[in-house]
Parts: C-alpha cells; sequence; structure tokens
C-alpha cells in the first residue's frame, strides 16, 4: 500500500480554497463576547406529556379516506376517455 502525503502548494495567491484555506486569518472570536462570562440558569427537566387530539387524527383519517375514495370511483362513474387531439 502506498501512501502519499501533499505538501502544501507554495503559490502567492490565496483565494481561500484549497489547501492554504485557513493561513494567515485571524479567528472571529465575537460570538465569545456576545455570550459573555455570566452563568445561565438552566432546567434539564422533561417536557409535560402532550394532549392526546383523537378528534384532529380522525378527522384527517376521514379526510384522507374520502378523497381516495373520491378519486378511485370518478372512473367506475365516469368511464368516458377524453381523445386525445392529433
Amino acid at each position: 500500500m502506498t501512501l502519499m502525503i501533499a505538501d502544501p502548494p507554495t503559490s502567492g495567491t490565496r483565494l481561500g480554497v484549497g489547501f492554504d484555506a485557513g493561513r494567515g486569518r485571524s479567528r472571529n472570536e465575537a460570538w465569545k463576547t456576545t455570550i459573555g462570562t455570566r452563568p445561565v440558569p438552566a432546567r434539564f427537566a422533561l417536557l409535560p406529556e402532550g394532549k392526546k387530539r383523537w378528534n384532529r387524527m380522525g378527522l384527517s383519517a376521514v379526510l384522507q379516506i374520502s378523497i381516495l375514495t373520491f378519486f378511485v370511483v370518478m372512473p367506475i362513474f365516469f368511464p368516458e376517455r377524453i381523445e386525445q387531439l392529433k
């Protein structure tokens, strides 16, 4: 097995791409000053259980079944085919 190690290019142009993309840049540390050093209290308790919404699930199921039934039954009631123009 051959292992190749690529040396960074020594080109004078730095367009922010390639092997030398991160060299010579100062790191943006503004987020540290924005967050600050003051401790913030946190609650690690679980959220309460939500209410069961069986009526909405039932309504959704009825609507979906009725739409499916509509599209399945339409060809039975209207069996004519649309003639294609040539």
